[in-house]
């Protein structure tokens, strides 16, 4: 490591940067960054190499465009398949991306949600909290005020939640969340997992594999060619 020197690691990053996106680049400089820094204050290394490097790349990385699914076929067969396979999937992992497409909710609101927040007489959500999926400590504020909201929801769909939670008897389980992970009940779905699950959905369909934040971006988008 001590034979590298400044003019070698930007060669590298120029290298990384031919065929990536800044944001890979920006990510790999970050983490080599922070080891080769860390090298030089401990005194491994005499000069900091990474001091005026310039971060190169072939390409900004994707566009929003690319991070949601726009062709609207491709957003109803993903619709499709959720409500015909909502019991393949890994607890109530597919009920979860059945709501976010049809809800366009944050991932961490459809977390906090529990069954009463749902009202079957008017096919409404109430979105009033969230859950802390990264600490699991629990439930959370909204992003902001106007995050506080009652939305419609596709009747089809709340059909479904309609069994699922008439089937919950136990009072204590109806103020929990509905997301629970099968392994770790107290705790809800995590976002790895989640994209795991849609990544492997999206295959399986032939569709360009998106996050389940993209999900959202995906609501909007069936809204506009709704004419909304």
């Amino acid at each position: 490591i001590n034979t590298l020197t400044a003019l070698d690691y930007q060669e590298f990053l120029n290298w990384f940067g031919s065929t990536r996106s800044e944001e890979s680049v920006k990510k790999l400089d970050s983490h080599i960054g922070a080891c080769l820094r860390h090298a030089h204050d401990v005194g491994d290394i005499r000069y900091n190499i990474t001091r005026g490097r310039k971060i190169q790349a072939s390409h900004t990385g994707k566009r929003a465009h690319d991070k949601y699914i726009a062709n609207h076929k491709d957003a109803q067969k993903l619709y499709s398949y959720l409500y015909h396979h909502l019991e393949d999937g890994f607890g109530l992992i597919h009920h979860l991306l059945l709501l976010a497409l049809v809800t366009g909710l944050r991932f961490q609101e459809l977390l906090g949600l529990t069954p009463n927040d749902f009202d079957f007489n008017d096919n409404t959500l109430d979105i009033n909290k969230s859950w802390d999926y990264k600490h699991q400590s629990g439930f959370d504020k909204l992003k902001n005020e106007a995050s506080y909201r009652k939305i419609t929801v596709d009747p089809n769909v709340m059909v479904i939640f309609k069994e699922l939670i008439d089937a919950i008897t136990n009072q204590r389980l109806r103020e929990m969340i509905i997301f629970r992970s099968p392994h770790h009940p107290t705790d809800s779905f995590t976002n790895e997992g989640t994209n795991k699950a849609l990544r492997k959905v999206l295959n399986e369909l032939g569709i360009d594999p998106i996050t389940v934040h993209g999900l959202r971006h995906t609501h909007a988008s069936e809204l506009l060619y709704a004419g909304v």
